[in-house]
């Protein structure tokens, strides 16, 4: 007995040393996450750091705070802006700007252009053989922003040339075609009364699909005044 008790006791106690020593590994281990730090030209940007699979992450908004820069959550994506740029009023057109003259037609469901993602879309509405064309009134807003394309689940295959008038001044011209990326829009509005998208021509590309509305065409995604 008295040398079984003598085996035992240390055993018992190499066990419990072990113990604790993981215990103060875990907890050195636990601190010295806690301490790192992600620095941008000498000034402290996050303290907010994770080690995931050997690689340090640190939040977004930290960083974009340190670069003076804010952040805007996109369909699939974020962007990161210079603060001066941010623009604070926008009005969609079709859903909150209205239509003065012509016919616009909107949907809010995500497209697709080129395989990028876009948040609703709209378009000068019309049959084929109207010169379709949609004008809104855009005084005291500063620009005119969204992105012309065709959708990739639109079965045509037709190259189409817009136009932006303002104030019945041509401004823009632009062609666009399935499969090629959005043409980003970025017009600036100020003095404008009047700013009108219009379709100018549309070419075939050998499509044997009866089209019933220009939309089936052509897709401005993301249209909206800003200021």
């Amino acid at each position: 007995m008295l040398t079984t008790s003598r085996i035992g006791k240390p055993r018992a106690f190499r066990v419990l040393s072990m113990g604790l020593l993981a215990c103060v590994l875990a907890g050195v281990a636990v601190a010295a996450e806690r301490k790192l730090q992600v620095f941008i030209n000498g000034k402290l940007a996050s303290s907010d750091v994770r080690m995931i699979g050997g690689r340090a992450y640190a939040p977004i908004a930290d960083i974009a705070s340190a670069l003076s820069m804010t952040v805007e959550s996109r369909p699939g994506r974020y962007d990161l802006v210079t603060r001066t740029a941010v623009r604070h009023a926008t009005q969609v057109l079709g859903k909150d700007a209205k239509v003065v003259a012509g016919k616009w037609y909107y949907d809010r469901k995500q497209i697709t252009i080129a395989g990028k993602l876009y948040e609703g879309s709209g378009t000068p509405d019309g049959s084929p053989g109207d010169k379709a064309f949609a004008t809104f009134d855009v005084g005291g807003w500063d620009h005119f922003e969204g992105y012309a394309g065709v959708d990739d689940n639109n079965p045509n295959n037709h190259v189409v040339q817009l136009a932006v008038d303002l104030d019945g001044k041509r401004v823009k011209d632009l062609e666009v075609s399935k499969g090629d990326p959005a043409v980003k829009l970025d017009i600036p509005l100020a003095g404008a009364r009047t700013m009108t998208i219009r379709v100018v021509d549309i070419s075939s590309k050998t499509s044997a699909f009866l089209v019933w509305s220009m939309y089936e065409y052509v897709s401005i995604a993301e249209p909206r005044l800003v200021k």
